[in-house]
């Protein structure tokens, strides 16, 4: 199955469990899910991006300082896809 099949069936099935629980319209589930998956995404990009900065190390080197990365970049970048998603549906939601 394709992964983009498989999320927008997962995203329908929970808009249509948060109709059935709080008789929302489309918009305002839109607009909820994009509250909250901007949140998420804050939080978790202040959170991995701490991580990322704290398993980074500098050395100097002829004057300047020069940054060497041992972290794991993949959570920080998939947190920032989050809230950029959540920033989406929460504006293409209060434009109509």
């Amino acid at each position: 199955m394709d992964y983009k099949v498989f999320l927008w069936s997962g995203f329908s099935v929970f808009c249509r469990i948060l109709y059935q629980l709080f008789n929302l319209n489309l918009l305002t589930m839109k607009r909820t899910v994009g509250l909250v998956l901007t949140v998420v995404g804050l939080v978790a990009t202040i959170i991995t991006g701490i991580q990322a900065m704290n398993e980074s190390e500098s050395f100097s080197f002829l004057g300047m300082d020069v940054g060497v990365s041992s972290a794991d970049w993949t959570p920080l970048i998939i947190s920032v896809i989050v809230l950029i998603v959540g920033l989406v549906l929460a504006a293409s939601s209060r434009g109509k």
